[in-house]
């Protein structure tokens, strides 16, 4: 029985020993099998995975470098745009300062233009009060003129009455003969249409000027004494023979050749300083008394 069991267990350890074999041999060929990929498969897969691993490497190797540019320039375009910055900073402190600098001119011109809207309200109001005033003196000046025109055409009215023939008023144009003579009149009226007129008496008026009186040439005696005449020019009395003005403030005389035809001249009572000799041949009186010329020339 211990023979057999001898036997037994010799069996099971032969069995055991083939088990063991045959495992071995599974692993070896497993071994040789794992061994021929490694050297076959195994080698072209790692040829493939290093091309691969290769590839990889350059293509990275091309980001990186294009990565490396893209950061230069963007650090370049940031380095650009820090120096923009820095001069748009200091632009704008320029402006800040310029904006101040406005701000205090805004301010200056504000009050500048309070000042001048206060100065001109007060003009305005001069203005308007001017404006006003000139209106009155307008007024009354149209007024005067009106009164002035009414006063001449009565004047004329009343000497052509004066003159009237066989119970008819003559018609200016036939006019020989005008008394004025304190009438109050500031300037000598108009008589452009006494084509006829030879005579005029404008004494005791407000008369400062001649002019007109060169309206009428038939003109043969005028008197204005005791007017207010400041300047004379004897050339301007065309064909005048008697010319009376004593008692004005003539002070100033104009002697022309256009007035050898005056016989008669009176400037007595007047503030005249200096008189050039007169041209005339048919002058007979010169009165000069009470003036500054201090003499008197009868011719």
């Amino acid at each position: 029985m211990l023979i057999e069991n001898s036997r037994s267990h010799l069996s099971l350890q032969h069995r055991a020993v083939r088990t063991t074999k045959m495992k071995v041999r599974e692993h070896e060929q497993r071994y040789r099998q794992l061994l021929h990929w490694l050297q076959v498969v195994g080698k072209v897969a790692f040829e493939r995975e290093k091309d691969k691993a290769n590839a990889l490497l350059q293509r990275s190797a091309k980001i990186f470098e294009k990565f490396k540019r893209v950061q230069d320039r963007v650090s370049e375009k940031a380095n650009t745009n820090s120096r923009s910055l820095k001069k748009l900073m200091y632009e704008m402190n320029g402006l800040v300062s310029q904006g101040k600098k406005l701000e205090k001119e805004e301010d200056t011109l504000s009050k500048t233009v309070e000042e001048l809207n206060r100065l001109l309200a007060e003009e305005t109001k001069a203005f308007d009060i001017r404006k006003a005033e000139m209106g009155l003196t307008l007024s009354k000046k149209l007024q005067a003129d009106e009164a002035n025109r009414l006063l001449e055409a009565k004047i004329l009215q009343d000497a052509c009455k004066k003159q009237s023939k066989n119970g008819k008023i003559v018609d200016i144009e036939e006019l020989e003969y005008l008394d004025a003579a304190e009438a109050g009149l500031s300037k000598i009226p108009y008589l452009k249409d006494a084509s006829h007129l030879l005579y005029a008496n404008f004494d005791n008026n407000l008369i400062t000027s001649l002019r007109g009186l060169d309206y009428v040439s038939t003109l043969n005696s005028a008197s204005f004494n005791r007017n207010r005449l400041m300047a004379l020019d004897i050339g301007s009395l065309g064909n005048i023979k008697f010319f009376n003005a004593n008692n004005n403030n003539i002070s100033h005389v104009e002697v022309s050749e256009k007035a050898k035809g005056i016989i008669w001249l009176d400037l007595s009572c007047n503030p005249i300083k200096e008189l050039a000799s007169t041209q005339s041949d048919e002058l007979n009186v010169l009165d000069l008394h009470n003036t500054e010329v201090l003499y008197s020339i009868f011719c």
